[in-house]
């Protein structure tokens, strides 16, 4: 009997010890499936890649991150068959604040380029969705400004220089366009067009021709600097590549700039039959135009020299009256200098040239040749390599 009640008792104790173990067991689960779950992904304090120049260059992606990171994105991108490379560094890191450099190429097209690369936060559990993020950014097409807020349009040729592919059309502080052809001082004159009888060429003040001709500028305007400034021969070569009323970043055209362009000149400047727009006898504006470069003959205010009180228009010939058939666009490069002969009634400069270049749009050339830097003659200013890259 005593044995009995013994061993119910001990029944019933092993029978509470295994519920309180069932118990543990089950609220251990419970508590095993109730776990906290791991915090979303999260991205605060985002900024946004903007104001990039043509030119490109390196920009920084930063934001706030909850999570470990990568992103991902094309390193190369080949848009009208020009192949432009971009970089992405670091391509991950921690949670924290994050800083990605992004290197953007330069635009060697006409049109503005989108790309863009994803971000993408990762969770360390399996079961956590992972925050993808697209980054977009634009490269615009390339244009200058100048000091007066007039916009060019600009055009990466094959001799590896971003050129105006528009004429200068900057009145400088101090100056008024001229049509005055007894004022062989005006420094900046109005341009010059065929008259609608196809009998001559006259000068046009239309807002319209302004636009789509330029102005016609002497050469020591362009260069910057007052009319009749330049005395000698050494201040003419200081001023080789100089920004003159060009904008900012940008220069008038050296004889390295127009000889590897053209390719062909005139003594002392040798042929550069390599250049990308020699046709194998004479630089081609079809092949410059082909690459939108926008050349024509826009005419020319003939001041031959010093010893000249009046100028004519040059341009227009009679065996061709419909177009202007010739001008000059200016250069930054001394060519030559003549001197008043002595016991004569003017002394000094008589005329010095500079290297420019000659469209001939009755032959369709565009050959180098010295001009005079009396004359008024269109300007393309060229980019300076130091920020072209």
């Amino acid at each position: 009997m005593i044995a009995d009640v013994i061993f119910q008792a001990m029944k019933k104790s092993m029978f509470f010890a295994l519920a309180t173990l069932g118990l543990v067991a089950f609220a251990s689960c419970k508590k095993e499936e109730e776990k906290t779950p791991e915090a979303a992904p999260e991205l605060t304090n985002e900024t946004q890649i903007t104001g990039i120049p043509f030119t490109g260059g390196e920009f920084t992606y930063e934001f706030d991150s909850n999570k470990k990171w990568t992103v991902a994105g094309e390193v190369e991108v080949t848009i009208e068959g020009q192949t432009y490379e971009f970089g992405l560094n670091p391509t991950s890191g921690d949670a924290g604040h994050g800083v990605v450099t992004v290197t953007v190429p330069a635009n060697k097209g006409a049109k503005e380029i989108s790309y863009s690369f994803t971000l993408t936060l990762l969770g360390e559990d399996k079961d956590t969705k992972p925050l993808t993020k697209t980054v977009s950014l634009t490269i615009p097409a390339p244009s200058v400004t100048d000091a007066a807020g007039n916009t060019y349009k600009v055009v990466y040729l094959k001799d590896g220089n971003y050129w105006m592919a528009e004429n200068l059309r900057y009145v400088p502080e101090g100056l008024t366009p001229s049509k005055d052809l007894k004022n062989v001082t005006a420094g900046v004159y109005y341009p010059i067009k065929v008259s609608d009888d196809h009998t001559k060429a006259i000068q046009t003040s239309d807002e319209n021709d302004i636009k789509a001709y330029g102005y016609l500028y002497q050469a020591e305007t362009a260069f910057g600097l007052a009319i009749n400034s330049l005395k000698t021969e050494e201040e003419a070569k200081r001023v080789e590549g100089t920004q003159g009323i060009c904008p900012k970043g940008w220069h008038i055209p050296t004889s390295k700039d127009i000889i590897n362009l053209v390719g062909k000149s005139v003594s002392p400047f040798t042929l550069n039959d390599k250049a990308p727009y020699y046709d194998g006898k004479n630089a081609s504006i079809k092949l410059l135009n082909e690459d939108s470069f926008n050349i024509a003959s826009w005419g020319a205010i003939s001041i031959q020299d010093n010893s000249k009180t009046e100028a004519t228009l040059m341009g227009w010939m009679k065996n061709n009256p419909d177009i202007i058939s010739s001008g000059y666009i200016h250069g930054s490069t001394f060519a030559q200098k003549y001197e008043f002969p002595q016991g004569g009634t003017q002394t000094g400069i008589k005329n010095i040239q500079f290297l420019g270049i000659m469209p001939m749009a009755g032959n369709g050339t565009a050959n180098g040749a010295k001009l005079s830097y009396k004359i008024g003659a269109s300007v393309r200013c060229v980019m300076d390599k130091a920020t072209k890259e």
